[in-house]
């Protein structure tokens, strides 16, 4: 499988000091330019996932849920979801 195939391209304009911070960065881990900003920017979409689903948990926690959701049909769950 061509893993290109799965990727988006895109440019990015970065101040010049920054790009030579990550590039630098890059070149200590052993990693490219262009594998470095998709780790990094990997890392920050799951962390922001991470935390919504910890607030979740504290949200049910503290009892503030929705109440109970109804499984008798699709059209009754959904209701009881208020969608």
């Amino acid at each position: 499988m061509d893993i290109a195939a799965n990727r988006k391209q895109t440019n990015l304009r970065l101040p010049v000091d920054l790009y030579e911070a990550v590039k630098s960065l890059a070149a200590s881990e052993h990693r490219s330019f262009n594998n470095f900003i998709e780790s990094v920017l990997a890392e920050r979409v799951k962390a922001q996932y991470r935390k919504e689903t910890l607030q979740a948990v504290e949200d049910i926690k503290d009892g503030k849920t929705f109440g109970p959701v109804d499984t008798t049909s699709v059209e009754s769950m959904l209701k009881s979801m208020g969608l």
